[in-house]
């Protein structure tokens, strides 16, 4: 992961109230630190971040539009998403 990409995901979980994303390093060491074992990996993109796939974009499109008509775009797009969804 680059810096930049890593400082849009911390930037996300940021906004979102998230704590910061772990390199594997660390989880493989706070499992060893807590003698436990890595016995199977799964994916668990379609029940945790894969969810918030919407805000997600609608974050980085945000986050990426520069000014005038665009960020005023994303940011009515957001704002009546917000008031249509049912998981706020």
């Amino acid at each position: 992961m680059t810096e930049t990409e890593r400082g849009v995901v911390d930037s996300f979980a940021d906004a979102w109230d998230m704590p910061s994303m772990g390199a594997v390093k660390q989880y493989t060491a706070a499992l060893k630190d807590a003698s436990l074992e890595l016995k199977t990996v799964e994916i668990i993109t379609s029940h945790s971040v894969g969810r918030f796939w919407k805000w997600t974009t609608l974050y980085l499109q945000l986050l990426g539009a520069r000014f005038g008509r665009s960020s005023n775009h994303c940011y009515e797009r957001m704002t009546s998403i917000q008031r249509r969804s049912p998981n706020r």
